[in-house]
């Protein structure tokens, strides 16, 4: 399959861990970088799009897709016989699609002008709204996040680390708000034996860094929305990594990782830190549920995983169109 993408290809976290599980599968992926696509759009200069066209891909894969003439893309390649596809790494509410595209939001009034809500496949990790979706003519899949599995790894141990419970995430007074009584209650109950480490902070980690400071700390704390049959990255990135990971009660989330096996849950602050100092007593039930949690994480959980559940989904909704033009 030749598959052109639009992303960020820098960074392994952002496109290029998808674009690179895509190629391990097989399959031509064409990079086209999202800072520097169609940026002479309105001038009618260095026009990206024609470039992509003339590929002749047999898929454009795209997330946020936040380009000049973002719409007319989607729109000419549909002309030209391209499947169009948003993989999508986010929750977002049926109907409402906030801050993708150059900060539209779209609700059913003015869904024909999203470029997203246009493409020919959806996939987004959504596990619960696939009828709401489809109500709106958005033919929605549910596809998780992943880790990429190159990162599935034990890191060193920091000399002289001494946090035993840390929370891995970005708090803030907007989005992140409701982060802040779980990471007040850590700081204030574990005191110099937490770390926070985030967006906004200074202790911000990424790459082989990550999987030193999972593997010299003892539990990691979760965080999601409240949001049945959705949770973040944050699960696969961790229990990937080899950490013991402590994750609210959601959903669905059983269906994936088997409670106490793989990791464990909370249902509220009481709670998390009743097990925090449990689990701080038995590193031997720690230690094995975090060795059998990374090793079911790299079976079923990273992009590659993820990248062939797509291509799946991309292959049986182009025979379909296959079989639909050769019988009218």
């Amino acid at each position: 399959m030749k598959i052109a993408f639009i992303g960020k290809f820098k960074k392994i976290y952002d496109e290029e861990g998808k674009a690179l599980s895509l190629e391990k599968l097989g399959h031509e992926v064409i990079r086209f970088d999202e800072n520097l696509f169609n940026q002479g759009f309105q001038a009618g200069w260095n026009n990206n799009t024609d470039s992509l066209i003339s590929y002749k891909p047999d898929v454009l894969i795209y997330t946020k897709l936040r380009v000049p003439g973002a719409l007319q893309l989607v729109k000419k390649a549909k002309e030209n016989n391209i499947l169009t596809v948003s993989w999508f790494p986010d929750m977002c509410n049926v109907g409402r699609w906030e801050n993708t595209a150059f900060n539209i939001n779209w609700d059913t009034k003015d869904i024909s002008q999203c470029p997203l809500a246009n493409s020919d496949l959806v996939l987004l990790p959504d596990g619960l709204n696939q009828k709401d979706w489809r109500s709106l003519g958005i033919n929605q899949h549910c596809v998780r996040q992943g880790i990429y599995h190159e990162a599935c790894f034990i890191g060193d141990k920091i000399e002289n680390f001494d946090k035993d419970i840390i929370f891995i995430g970005t708090v803030n007074n907007g989005f992140y708000k409701h982060r802040i009584p779980l990471v007040n209650f850590l700081a204030e109950k574990y005191k110099d034996k937490f770390l926070h480490i985030g967006g906004q902070n200074p202790y911000e980690v990424r790459d082989k860094q990550l999987n030193d400071v999972i593997k010299s700390s003892k539990i990691v704390v979760g965080d999601s929305v409240s949001v049945p049959y959705y949770w973040s990255n944050r699960i696969y990135e961790t229990v990937g990594r080899g950490g013991f990971f402590l994750h609210p009660d959601v959903k669905g989330i059983d269906k994936e990782y088997e409670v106490g096996y793989h990791f464990d849950i909370y249902k509220n602050l009481e709670e998390l830190g009743s097990k925090i100092d449990s689990y701080l007593k038995d590193s031997k039930l720690r230690n094995k549920i975090s060795k059998e949690g990374m090793k079911h994480t790299l079976k079923n959980h990273t992009l590659l995983n993820r990248s062939n559940q797509v291509v799946n989904i991309i292959t049986k909704e182009l025979e379909s169109r296959r079989w639909f033009n050769g019988n009218v």
